[in-house]
């Protein structure tokens, strides 16, 4: 969803690469768009809520773990999902110990964004970048002149494909899991303790369970990856986590679309239409890549669509009001019930707020594999070369410049349940 829809925006410097940074590293944007941080009144809430999501990720990553109810008030917040990879290839496990290296020589707690060096562990060098526009089929000239050819997705046009098959296989079976494993782990009635029993009996209700989640560039398409501790011991150690955000372009539907929808051509209210306040309004304009969405945004779907994947486990969770998850939410962008990866990327509890923060990297993007054309021969920064023209572009490009070559796309990934995907990232 647009970063900066309803909040100001501000500009978060890249750490400056070493002098062993290879190319790529020195590639990818050296700036990154980040909604401005709240006020400082509401950040110890928003820390402590997001001490307690990863806190339970981390203790319920395992089917069979005994403490994965250590926070019972939470655990109806979250959904968790069936179908999880496991254990992550040797580079996931190869930058997350390059992520802990790289925090021990930082002597700063604040979140930032991935150290440049750790990028090549990740991406394709930087000749294998791809312009968005010539590898999804929406942008195809067909749509010339439509907001949907207009529409750009990866915040600057670019897609890289990844370095590792095995890192890639990995995050598309999380996309899959994601959409199809949102089933939350129940224990057994006879398992539960009578003072278990008696706590949840007293409990408020628990939230509505989420909706189905579909891989579209409507619903669910990306995730953000993101480095933090894991909550639970003291040691210095950062995991590699992402968060996925479904309902990214919902429909949109002002107050006038739904008083309509209850009236008949004279005017009169149609016999068993529900009151105004049943309809799911959402009126907020997120651009052109809204345009044709029929993505209901009903209160449901909002609640549930961020989804978290930290320490072995993916689940769901609810920012519903009155919930323990919902200080998450920054008070710009609350309407739109987005989570930001700024705000899970928290240092080590042992650092006592002073060691090492965690940092935010590159987006990972998914997508099926009949949404994705083979690309086309291109020439300098990237351009469709087909009809013999390629214009110069009027501000200069932050990407490397290359001569025409003819550019092929890694096979897709096989899944059981969505087919074959294609995995991506943007910086």
């Amino acid at each position: 969803m647009l970063r900066g829809a309803t909040a100001a925006a501000a500009a978060l410097p890249l750490s400056s690469p070493s002098s062993s940074s290879s190319a790529a590293a020195a590639a990818f944007p050296r700036r990154l768009v980040v909604v401005a941080p709240p006020s400082s009144s509401s950040v110890p809430r928003r820390v402590v809520a997001a001490r307690r999501l990863l806190s339970a990720l981390s203790r319920g990553g395992d089917d069979d773990a005994d403490d994965a109810d250590d926070d019972p008030d939470l655990e109806p917040y979250l959904w968790r999902c069936s179908g999880v990879p496991s254990p992550p290839p040797a580079a996931w496990r190869a930058l997350e110990q390059a992520a802990t290296a790289a925090a021990a020589a930082r002597t700063t707690a604040t979140t930032t964004t991935m150290p440049p060096a750790l990028l090549p562990l990740l991406a394709a060098p930087p000749s294998a970048l791809l312009p968005e526009r010539a590898v999804l089929r929406w942008h195809d000239a067909t749509a010339a002149g439509s907001d949907r050819r207009r529409c750009q997705l990866s915040r600057r046009g670019l897609l890289a494909p990844l370095r590792d098959r095995a890192l890639e296989e990995f995050l598309a079976r999380l996309f899959e899991a994601a959409v199809v494993g949102r089933r939350r782990r129940r224990r057994e009635d006879d398992a539960r303790t009578a003072a278990t029993a008696a706590k949840a009996a007293a409990a408020p209700p628990r939230p509505t369970p989420p909706p189905e989640v579909g891989l579209s560039r409507y619903d669910l398409f990306h995730a953000h990856l993101f480095a933090a501790s894991d909550g639970v011991g003291e040691d210095r150690a950062l995991r590699l986590g992402l968060l996925f955000h479904a309902a990214e372009y919902p429909q949109q539907q002002r107050v006038e679309a739904a008083a309509a929808a209850q009236e008949d051509g004279a005017g009169e209210r149609r016999a068993g239409a529900p009151p105004s306040s049943a309809f799911p309004l959402f009126p907020h304009d997120l651009g052109r890549c809204q345009r044709g969405s029929d993505l209901a945004a009903t209160p449901e779907r909002l609640e549930w669509r961020n989804i978290a994947y930290f320490a072995g486990a993916l689940a769901a969770f609810s920012v519903a009001r009155g919930g323990p998850l919902r200080p998450l939410l920054r008070p710009g962008t609350a309407p739109l019930a987005t989570v930001y990866e700024e705000d899970l990327a928290l240092p080590p509890r042992g650092g006592g707020g002073g060691g090492p923060g965690g940092w935010v990297g590159p987006d990972v993007m998914c997508f099926r594999a009949r949404d994705v054309v083979e690309p086309r021969m291109y020439g300098a920064l990237g351009r469709p070369d087909g009809d013999g023209s390629n214009p110069k572009p009027r501000a200069p490009s932050p990407w490397p410049r290359r001569r025409r070559t003819t550019m092929t796309l890694p096979p897709p990934v096989e899944t059981a349940s969505l087919g074959p995907l294609h995995v991506f990232l943007s910086g």
